[in-house]
């Protein structure tokens, strides 16, 4: 897989049959451990490092919120590992982008960075490489090149990887929540960053949020609202066929309507609307309708019923749009169908999270005079894939 936004480096997927030619002995003792078909691999440009991660989507999960450790192995050369006083350092990154990159003048930057966990591979050993068999340095040293497995854990209860769409069109780097691993090696204990960006790889994953076992209800909300000019009321019912939808499943709404006495009924319309708080900043919060439907009555009406149907979709606004992002799934630039980005149900408040909150608006409008009768209920959009 390649990341288009992460221009340093070489990145290609490498199967275990081409890995498994390269090694002739050595293998882990663990029986429990990780099995993949697949490997993501990236390379220094100038070819000094790199680094293998078995995967990029990393679940929390649990009441906690615990997140998966990131492993990985990474291969130094010796031309660089003999070098005087290197240290070979891995390091994890959380950034906040939000704002246009093209935007930024002066100095002004719209992106925060927090580094997450940092760990030294050379020359102090990692603890993970117990759990390796003792051959595996000697493999490497037949090679010319060292090999130093890793395994990290960034915490819990962590913002989820959301994406941001605005609504011109936009080619900078990503605006969202975004987690990065970068390999590099460090001089001395006061160097900040890479002396060289030919000596430094940087690969992106992903944090995604598992849903727990929710029960399966059919929510209902009412709403009455007495006359004004005479006596009588309006009574508005409205329910979900499912208290949980997946991405591209449709939403049947039920809306109920009782007017005592009888009067005229212009419109009803049905809207789901995406609500993103960006909680960075106090003016974060924006709404966007991402699907429709309405009806026109213009009649007097005693009992209403009917069903609609709608499917939320991404839809270009006047608001920014929280989308998944295309690179998990492996698609470029070249595929520009966004998906709506998943709710977000984790508890805990951070600078650098962004919530997502799906709900059903249903306003019926019954005169000029008078108020617009208004109803809202909350549902949970599910990521692709997830069997609801």
């Amino acid at each position: 897989k390649s990341d288009p936004d992460q221009p340093v480096g070489k990145q290609e997927r490498v199967s275990m049959a081409e890995c498994s030619k390269r090694k002739s002995k050595g293998s882990l003792q663990d029986p429990n451990r990780l099995k993949v078909s697949r490997l993501f691999k990236k390379s220094s440009p100038n070819g000094q490092l790199t680094l293998f991660m078995p995967k990029r989507d990393l679940l929390m999960k649990g009441a906690n919120g615990e997140v998966d450790p990131i492993e990985g192995v990474v291969l130094v050369s010796r031309k660089l590992a003999n070098r005087e006083n290197v240290k070979i350092v891995v390091q994890v990154a959380l950034e906040l982008r939000y704002g246009r990159e093209d935007e930024e003048l002066m100095g002004l930057q719209f992106c925060n960075e927090m580094i997450l966990a940092s760990e030294t591979l050379l020359p102090e050993p990692c603890d993970y490489v117990e759990e390796f068999d003792t051959h595996a340095e000697d493999l490497s040293q037949q090679f010319g090149c060292f090999l130093k497995p890793f395994k990290i854990n960034i915490g819990c209860s962590l913002p989820p990887t959301i994406r941001l769409q605005p609504t011109r069109n936009y080619a900078g780097s990503p605006i969202g929540t975004t987690y990065t691993i970068s390999v590099f090696p460090s001089y001395s204990d006061t160097t900040v960053s890479p002396p060289d960006k030919k000596e430094l790889i940087h690969m992106m994953f992903w944090v995604s949020e598992v849903f727990p076992e929710l029960i399966d209800i059919r929510p209902t909300m009412s709403i009455s609202r007495r006359s004004v000019f005479k006596d009588g009321e309006i009574f508005l019912q409205v329910g979900l066929d499912r208290n949980i939808y997946t991405t591209g499943q449709p939403i049947n709404i039920s809306v109920v309507l009782d007017m005592r006495p009888p009067r005229r009924i212009n419109r009803i319309s049905v809207v789901a609307i995406q609500a993103v708080d960006v909680a960075m900043f106090s003016s974060g919060y924006f709404k966007n309708e991402v699907a429709a439907a309405e009806e026109r009555l213009a009649q007097t009406v005693d009992i209403y019923q009917k069903t609609f149907t709608i499917v939320p979709k991404y839809i270009p606004g006047k608001h920014w749009v929280a989308v998944a992002d295309n690179n998990k799934e492996g698609k470029g630039k070249q595929d520009q169908v966004q998906k709506l980005a998943a709710s977000v149900m984790i508890k805990e408040r951070s600078l650098f999270i962004i919530k997502v909150m799906y709900f059903i608006q249903v306003k019926v409008s019954t005169g000029p005079l008078q108020r617009d009768l208004m109803l809202k209920i909350p549902f949970l959009l599910a990521p692709e894939g997830k069997k609801c």
